[in-house]
């Protein structure tokens, strides 16, 4: 019988699992949201490091001005735009809470945290809202003036309820029901409690920086000599974790952004503004030992590890030109908190029974690794836990190759099942809500090669070598195009049912092939399939040969049974 070149047994896994942008490195394990100007609502599971989109509102929304979070339930999100949206799986599916034929243009956004039912919202022109039942349903509250740009609710006492606009702020003791104003603070922008006493609050304003000591009895404006006497301040924000701590944003009339900082609870400020480039800090955020400043203009999002000294524009691509206007969070589930559960080579969102499997979210381990080998696989079992974390697919255990706190990679269980399947993941017997993904009997797709070279698939020559234009890593790895007439390995998941069927989560030994019709193409052209099936757990190996294409960059697409590898991808071949 002749001998099929392979990647084989362990070797694969790790190596296109190293090689695949499905990597996790260690982060810390903090869920923050960002309302945009435009761009909806972003998401962050890092405490702001790295940035993706949510879904999509439907009807979609407008402008984000506010953001809050479920204390409770960190899935949990309402957004404030043209009405009031809300989504309980992180911000994947999003509903408008209906109040009727005219919604009210909402500035700003808070929540009981006594209680995951009650919600304020401060609108442009309608007051202050107050919800009972998660925003189903809206009443109004005794808040007097029509504009609400700033609303909180005191962590230890929830009926003590703090809402600011043109007029100054305003206090209710009893729910909202009634509200009581301090005619001595100007326009208020934003309200900030100290966690360790909610009596002491700040308040950002169009005339600087209020802080009071007794609950809103009184206000002091605090010396801000470093602040021009034209600006106003926007956004404030206490660090938790050192409350003495305070930052504070806003712009001047010439639009430019400014933020201070105050080391010794308001009573001394220092402008800290080095690499801001932007038109008006709308909000902050502290995160760990890091600061996020959400701003207006085409600048969105800048960040600080050092206390606010530098800052550095946020690079991820969905940051490009979103204007921040809002930032909600850090916030660290009690269980572990699944955003997406995807194809682990192509990214796609359905995956297939004995194939690898990616799970985003936050909360899903307290370590980062990998599988031991030689401790953690025993007598050919592949593990089903490590460090106390486990996932099931369909209610049967996958089998655990990478785990951290915002990702992991499985190989999903043997199977029959088809269509919608639940996901879920448990860390330290904390089980995480079930997480629905479509399951397939196919769903190929190739792993690619590491950032910046996503477009070209996971590929060798017949002798091993990289399959790639030459120098695409420089000096880290050897790469060569493909020669028409020559054999090339592709390696991917999800390539359908196999002969022999192979067992749950175990190593094997030799080949199986695929039993479902498999195609490929290059450059348009059907290429000639030596084989097609699994060489190692998961691990999908398609023997080719190149047919006669022109030099260069070709694209290529596997297809098993009707369904299609992931498109832009290319190989390289010369003659």
């Amino acid at each position: 019988m002749r001998r099929i070149p392979k990647l084989g047994g362990l070797a694969a896994v790790a190596v296109l699992f190293s090689s695949t942008s499905s990597w996790a490195q260690p982060v810390q394990s903090r869920l923050i949201y960002a309302g945009t100007q435009a761009s909806g609502v972003l998401r962050s599971l890092d405490g702001g490091a790295t940035w993706e989109e949510t879904g999509s509102p439907s009807p979609p929304a407008g402008p984000i001005f506010g953001l809050a979070v479920d204390p409770n339930a960190a899935g949990t999100v309402y957004a404030g735009s043209i009405g009031v949206f809300k989504s309980v799986d992180a911000g994947n599916t999003w509903m408008l809470l209906n109040r009727g034929p005219a919604q009210p243009f909402v500035l700003t956004l808070a929540l009981d945290p006594s209680t995951n039912t009650t919600v304020y919202a401060g609108t442009l022109a309608d007051g202050l809202l107050k919800s009972k039942d998660g925003g189903a349903t809206w009443q109004t509250t005794g808040f007097p003036i029509g504009t609400v740009n700033a609303v909180v609710v005191d962590p230890r006492n929830s009926s003590i309820v703090y809402a600011g606009g043109p007029s100054g702020i305003f206090r209710s003791g009893d729910g909202g029901a009634t509200f009581v104003q301090n005619a001595d603070v100007a326009e208020v922008n934003g309200i900030a409690f100290d966690p360790r006493d909610s009596a002491t609050l700040y308040v950002a304003s169009s005339k600087g920086i209020y802080k009071t000591l007794n609950g809103g009895t009184t206000w002091v404006l605090l010396n801000c000599a470093c602040v021009p006497a034209d600006a106003a301040m926007v956004s404030i924000a206490v660090d938790p974790l050192n409350p003495t701590t305070i930052y504070a944003g806003g712009s001047n009339p010439s639009l430019n952004a400014f933020i201070v900082k105050s080391a010794d609870a308001g009573s001394s400020w220092t402008p800290v503004n080095s690499g801001l480039v932007s038109e008006q800090i709308q909000s902050l955020v502290v995160s760990g030992t890091s600061v996020l400043a959400g701003a207006q203009g085409p600048h969105g999002l800048f960040l600080s590890g050092d206390g606010a000294s530098t800052w550095s524009l946020g690079t991820d691509a969905v940051l490009n030109g979103a204007e921040v206007l809002s930032l909600a969070g850090p916030v660290v589930p009690s269980i572990p908190l699944i955003t997406a559960v995807f194809n682990s080579a192509g990214f796609q969102p359905s995956i297939q029974n004995n194939s690898w499997v990616t799970i985003r979210g936050v909360g899903l381990s307290s370590t980062t690794r990998i599988w031991d080998p030689a401790r953690e696989i025993i007598d050919g079992q592949l593990p089903a836990s490590l460090d106390g974390v486990s996932v099931t697919i369909n209610a049967k255990s996958a089998s655990m190759y990478f785990i951290s706190p915002t990702q992991i990679n499985v190989l999903a269980p043997v199977d029959a099942a088809i269509g919608l399947v639940p996901v879920q993941v448990t860390n330290s017997g904390k089980v995480s809500l079930p997480v629905s993904v479509q399951m397939q009997r196919e769903a190929p797709a190739f792993f690619v090669l590491s950032p910046p070279n996503q477009n070209y698939p996971a590929a060798t020559q017949a002798d091993g070598t990289l399959l790639g234009p030459p120098s695409l890593f420089g000096p880290a790895a050897v790469t060569k195009p493909g020669r028409v007439g020559d054999v090339i390995l592709l390696y991917g998941t999800g390539c359908g049912p196999t002969d022999p069927p192979l067992p749950s989560g175990r190593l094997f030994s030799g080949v199986a092939v695929a039993t479902d019709p498999v195609t490929v193409a290059i450059g348009g052209m059907s290429a000639n399939i030596q084989f097609a099936g699994m060489s190692a757990p998961g691990i999908c190996q398609f023997n080719v040969v190149i047919p006669s294409v022109p030099d260069g960059d070709q694209p290529i697409v596997a297809t098993v049974n009707g369904q299609t590898t992931q498109p832009n991808l290319l190989v390289n071949i010369t003659h």
